[in-house]
């Protein structure tokens, strides 16, 4: 038998707490009178139960005492009560009513102090995990926002670097009837047929239509993307379009949601036309 695998499994304690169960206390105290380590092992949970109980023990009131006293004083004890004497193993475990008596108080306190204990880990652990609710979604929105940024950033850099390119044309697109104020810069890189757009004012199209740019092409209109606006035109910086070669006019006209082959729609913005 493994002894200090049965002493660690915990029956020691509920041995001198009285929460085993017959067999298992009968298993336990037979056991003690084989092995010294054992009953040595029970003798220390008992004594440290017995010193818990004793150091948080509560004095009665002393109204209290001085009732019992006047009870006992006026009632006979009884004669016809039996004695019996203690057996082997109780002489081995150092056990009586005494010792059953300071486990029983032990156990009441552990427990009390149990409760107390769990319902300020409890209040703790739901403090604690609303506070890791709050950091969590504020370190969610902190990324999110660095994800914008980031790519803003990066979006802000692209448009310098077109700016910037000594072989970017700069063009720029007047307003027609339908919106004579419409405002659009077309850059072009003739060398490398890349064309970007940067469109700076242009009325908000019904849901059913879209903004579609072309590339005029010896009188030909090809197409050049299409357009998706941003809520605050002007923050929408510059875009790429459709590469077209030997392009000299562009025109933006509005169409139906997706684009057409062709332009049919009224044309809000050209240069070259």
């Amino acid at each position: 038998m493994d002894i200090q695998a049965y002493i660690s499994s915990g029956i020691i304690e509920r041995y001198a707490l009285g929460i085993c169960t017959a067999a298992e206390t009968d298993e336990l105290e037979k056991l003690a009178l084989l092995h010294p380590e054992i009953n040595r092992e029970v003798n220390e949970i008992r004594s440290s139960l017995e010193s818990y109980a004793m150091k948080h023990v509560l004095s009665p009131p002393e109204a209290l005492k001085e009732n019992l006293m006047k009870r006992i004083r006026k009632e006979p004890l009884e004669e016809h009560g039996k004695i019996v004497s203690m057996n082997t193993k109780q002489n081995a475990l150092n056990a009586g009513s005494g010792h059953i008596h300071y486990a029983a108080a032990a156990a009441t306190v552990l427990l009390l102090i149990s409760a107390a204990l769990n319902f300020v880990f409890y209040g703790n652990w739901k403090s604690s995990e609303k506070n890791l609710a709050v950091l969590t979604e504020e370190k969610r929105q902190i990324a999110e926002q660095l994800h914008i940024q980031k790519a803003s950033y990066t979006e802000a850099m692209n448009d310098l670097a077109v700016l910037k390119n000594p072989d970017m044309v700069k063009m720029e697109m007047k307003g027609k009837e339908p919106a004579p104020d419409a405002q659009a810069l077309v850059y072009c890189n003739f060398k490398t047929n890349e064309i970007f757009l940067d469109v700076k004012k242009l009325p908000t199209p019904p849901d059913s239509m879209q903004y579609q740019f072309w590339a005029i092409v010896k009188g030909k209109a090809i197409d050049g993307g299409m357009i998706d606006l941003c809520p605050l035109t002007d923050t929408c910086g510059i875009h790429k379009m459709n590469p077209v070669a030997d392009a000299h006019a562009f025109a933006i006209s509005l169409e139906k949601k997706g684009g057409m082959p062709e332009p049919k729609g009224q044309i809000y913005l050209a240069f070259g036309i």
